[in-house]
C-alpha cells in the first residue's frame, strides 16, 4: 500500500514493538513475523470495498510484472539455472539488481501528475518510465508468440546461443514455454473472463474485454 492511514501505520508499528499481533509472534520487540502478519492480515489489506478507492493499494513493479505473468500463464524453464536470467532485464528493475538495501525506488516519489497534485506517492512510478513499459508489453508479446527468449524483444535472457525462432508458435530454440491452457475455447466470453481473472484480477474494463472479444473472434 503506497499510502497507508495512519491508523495502519500505527498498528504495523505496534505489532513490531510489542513482536505480537493475534496469535502470531514471540511477544519480543522487533519480532518481524508479527509484523508481517499485520501488513498482510489487517482490514486495510483485505478489505475489498477499498479496492473502489483510487487512492488505496499500490502499482504492480514490473519484476512483479514479470513472475505474476509467468506464473498466470504456466511459464515453465527448460532448466531451473534460466531463471536467474531475470537478472538482465531492460525493465526498469531486475532480479538481484538493486543499487540500495532500500529497494529500488524512493517511498516518497510523487510522480507528476494527478497523484502527486493529490499529495499522494506512488514510489513503483519512479521505475516505470516510457522506455520501460514499452519493453515489458513487447517482452510479454515476445513470451506469448516465442516462448521465452530475448529473440524477437524478448526481455528473458540477454543472448540467444541456439539462434532465434523463425516463426510465431516455433518455441523450440526457447529457454522455455508457456503452458496455460483455457478451461474453454468455444465459449469466447469465458476464456475472456478467465484471462480476466489471471491477469488484471477482474479489474479489466467492459470496453477493453470487448475489444479482445471482437479480436478473438476476427
Amino acid at each position: 500500500i503506497s499510502n497507508p492511514s495512519p491508523g495502519f501505520i500505527e498498528r504495523v508499528a505496534t505489532a513490531y514493538k510489542t513482536g505480537m499481533y493475534a496469535n502470531f509472534g514471540k511477544g519480543e520487540y522487533g519480532d518481524l513475523s508479527a509484523m508481517l502478519a499485520c501488513i498482510l492480515l489487517d482490514t486495510e489489506s483485505r478489505s475489498v470495498s477499498l479496492d473502489a478507492d483510487p487512492s488505496h493499494g499500490s502499482l504492480k513493479e514490473p519484476l512483479l510484472k514479470v513472475t505474476t505473468f509467468l506464473k498466470r500463464m504456466g511459464g515453465r524453464f527448460l532448466s531451473p539455472e534460466n531463471f536467474a536470467k531475470l537478472y538482465d532485464m531492460d525493465i526498469g528493475q531486475n532480479s538481484y539488481g538493486t543499487e540500495s538495501v532500500f529497494s529500488f525506488f524512493l517511498p516518497e516519489f510523487e510522480p507528476a501528475g494527478v497523484i502527486g497534485d493529490a499529495g499522494l506517492v506512488s514510489p513503483e512510478a519512479g521505475v516505470l518510465i516510457g522506455s520501460y513499459i514499452q519493453n515489458l508489453l513487447q517482452g510479454f508479446t515476445s513470451m506469448s508468440k516465442f516462448g521465452l527468449t530475448s529473440c524477437h524483444r524478448g526481455i528473458v535472457g540477454r543472448f540467444a546461443y541456439n539462434g532465434c525462432p523463425t516463426w510465431e508458435g516455433d518455441f523450440t530454440k526457447s529457454e522455455g514455454t508457456l503452458e496455460f491452457v483455457p478451461s474453454s475455447i468455444s465459449d469466447i466470453d469465458t476464456f475472456v473472463d478467465e484471462l480476466t481473472l489471471l491477469l488484471t484480477a477482474g479489474r479489466l474494463s467492459a470496453k477493453n474485454r470487448a475489444i479482445i472479444k471482437n479480436t478473438v473472434l476476427d
